[in-house]
């Protein structure tokens, strides 16, 4: 039973990122390999194709977060707008009160 009606985990699936994936898949292959073989089929199989899910969507994530060699190289938007400063203004800020160095 519910604690609560439209709680979190009814019938949404569990999203997860790619870490928990590559996780999740090494626990089900190790699980699937240590099977005895009474075990059913229909149980083998199932977990036979979420590993081949799991695998899946590993390769892609290892495949988006693989840096492209025709991409241009990232520029963080704080070290653009930056502005230069003069060695005159290093010596000014370095005379003021410590309170008033920090709000150039």
């Amino acid at each position: 039973m519910r604690a609560f009606q439209g709680q979190m985990s009814d019938t949404k699936p569990i999203q997860r990122n790619a870490a928990e994936r590559a996780k999740l898949l090494r626990e089900l292959e190790t699980t699937l390999s240590a099977m005895k073989p009474h075990v059913s089929a229909d149980l083998r199989r199932s977990l036979q194709t979420r590993v081949s899910e799991l695998r899946i969507q590993v390769k892609r994530d290892a495949e988006q977060s693989a840096p492209r060699a025709d991409a241009a190289p990232a520029v963080s938007p704080t070290n653009s707008r930056r502005r230069e400063v003069s060695p005159e203004d290093e010596a000014r800020r370095a005379r003021r009160s410590p309170r008033a160095a920090h709000a150039f």
